[in-house]
């Protein structure tokens, strides 16, 4: 690659932030997918949501 076709240091930056962003979304929907998915396991276990499995 060229020194032309070379990402700026402001781009390069940019891009950064922007991964960073990305991985710090995607962290936190893991994070409340888990949490989702507990609270609706729970609510099954107690009986407050009925539940077949494969269906």
């Amino acid at each position: 690659m060229s020194a032309a076709e070379s990402p700026s240091p402001l781009t390069s930056a940019r891009a950064d932030v922007f991964d960073g962003a990305v991985a710090d979304f995607a962290l936190a929907y893991a994070g409340q997918t888990r949490a989702d998915h507990a609270a609706l396991t729970a609510a099954i276990g107690d009986g407050r949501i009925d539940a077949r499995a494969g269906a």
